[in-house]
């Protein structure tokens, strides 16, 4: 599995003989969260310290330098947990990269976040992509297929169960 397609391309230049075979997400899901009244364009981000993850600042953050011109300066690791974005309400200055969960980044946008989803500025690449060696694409087409079957026949069934069902905590 890879985040996004941009580690395919790394893939590539590096000779890892490795071949994406498909893609869970046409879009990437990733998003950035800022308090109330701390950034109302995306631009705006540029100007609050964000929170992003090691491998955020290796891929979209790449992209948003180069794009918008963000500042690695203002950038600070994101441990996965949102605790110290949520609590301290005071500092809208801070940003969130929050990471590939459309249902945790919708709780925190119903607690007055606002969400930016980096695909809606430019960032157009496929995320969650199942990747294979070459050797065994090239050699056993029918196992890769079966495998990328399964997977959309259970990621199917789980979006169906999840739409249908109500969810208890």
């Amino acid at each position: 599995m890879s985040a996004n397609s941009l580690q395919s391309f790394d893939a590539v230049a590096q000779n890892i003989p490795t071949l994406a075979v498909a893609a869970i997400f046409q879009k990437d899901p990733q998003v950035l969260l800022a308090h109330p009244g701390a950034a109302e364009k995306f631009e705006d981000l540029k100007n609050l310290t964000l929170l992003v993850s090691s491998e955020g600042q290796q891929t979209y953050f790449k992209w948003m330098q180069a794009e918008f011109g963000f500042s690695p300066n203002k950038v600070k690791p994101y441990t996965f947990n949102a605790q110290p974005f949520l609590v301290d309400q005071k500092d809208r200055d801070a940003g969130l990269c929050h990471p590939r969960s459309p249902s945790r980044s919708r709780r925190k946008v119903a607690l007055g976040q606002k969400s930016f989803l980096l695909a809606d500025h430019g960032f157009n690449t496929y995320s969650t992509l199942i990747e294979a060696r070459r050797e065994t694409v090239e050699k056993r087409p029918d196992l890769v297929q079966r495998f990328v079957q399964c997977h959309g026949d259970r990621l199917g069934t789980t979006i169906s169960t999840a739409t249908t069902k109500p969810q208890t905590r």
